[in-house]
């Protein structure tokens, strides 16, 4: 990840973040040498008796390490939240606001952070049906402050009253909702929700495929085993970067012929269809700059 780019940028760019209890400093230590982002986790993962020490080994345990850590703060509804990331904030690289239902919640966060002088983006996490219908005015309230959205699917299940079912119309209508509003929000692509199942291979490569199909960027992992099933699942596979290199390739000789589409392996290709290949070149890591901006294509040759 570039040193140079501004904090949310970098946030924008992590695909599989791993939470990990705030209280348990072996699997903190290990998470650190495994994951491009370890979210200390001071809400779900710690009981309410034991909230303000979690805090404080924040403090302890993340100097030498804030530039791979975020930390997941308690919402904004509990009393906990301000606290929480004035605690954490000057060891921290990113802010995950979790429950975040309204833009009041998100300018709490925004508030403590300029109380405590932090200049650490934020993620909320939407998990409510509050949050989901907010989320557009989430996503637009303090741009260059909001590294990306994030979903939670476990709790939006038990706010509507539904099963937790990835797989499902809700979820799926979450996701591509959220999906939207990133995009029009000029975010980074968001993040998914988390697998509960640990070691249900199927299921979590299943639902990575979904999220990257709803217009995500990466998911949350709860267990090591998960990272690079996640990781694996955002990149195009060799075969999908191979098709684009064709698609792109094929498009500039038509251009060349002064044709604007042409046909490559069954599939019609024409500007929008060759800027798409040339975006998943780009994710896959392969040569791109191959297709020149609209407005310096290639002259057609005339034909003598």
């Amino acid at each position: 990840m570039a040193a140079g780019m501004a904090p949310p940028a970098r946030a924008g760019l992590v695909v599989a973040p791993l939470f990990v209890p705030a209280l348990d400093e072996r699997k903190l230590h290990k998470a650190w040498t495994l994951a491009e982002a370890v979210i200390i986790d001071l809400e779900d993962a710690v009981p309410d008796a034991r909230k303000s020490e979690a805090r404080d080994w924040v403090a302890q345990l993340a100097p030498g390490h804030r530039h791979l850590t975020w930390v997941r703060v308690n919402a904004a509804e509990t009393g906990r939240c301000r606290e929480d990331i004035l605690a954490a904030a000057p060891h921290a690289a990113v802010i995950v606001l979790p429950k975040c239902q309204s833009v009041a919640d998100l300018r709490l966060a925004l508030d403590a952070l300029d109380a405590c002088g932090a200049d650490v983006p934020v993620i909320p996490i939407i998990e409510t049906a509050a949050g989901l219908e907010a989320a557009a005015a989430i996503a637009r309230l303090a741009p260059g402050r909001l590294a990306r959205m994030s979903l939670g699917l476990g709790d939006l299940s038990r706010d509507l009253g539904i099963p937790w079912a990835p797989d499902g119309p809700m979820a799926q209508h979450a996701r591509c909702h959220l999906g939207i509003v990133s995009r029009a929000a000029g975010l980074a692509a968001p993040l998914d929700t988390v697998v509960p199942t640990v070691g249900d291979t199927p299921q979590l490569v299943d639902d990575t495929a979904r999220a990257r199909a709803a217009g995500f960027g990466g998911k949350f992992c709860i267990h090591p085993s998960q990272l690079e099933v996640v990781r694996a699942g955002f990149r195009p596979s060799e075969a999908e970067a191979q098709l684009a290199l064709r698609q792109v390739q094929a498009f500039v000789e038509a251009i060349g012929r002064g044709s604007a589409a042409v046909v490559i392996d069954g599939y019609f290709v024409d500007y929008p269809v060759a800027e798409l290949a040339e975006a998943l070149l780009a994710r896959a890591g392969q040569p791109a700059g191959l297709l020149p901006p609209r407005d310096r294509l290639p002259v057609p040759t005339k034909p003598t």
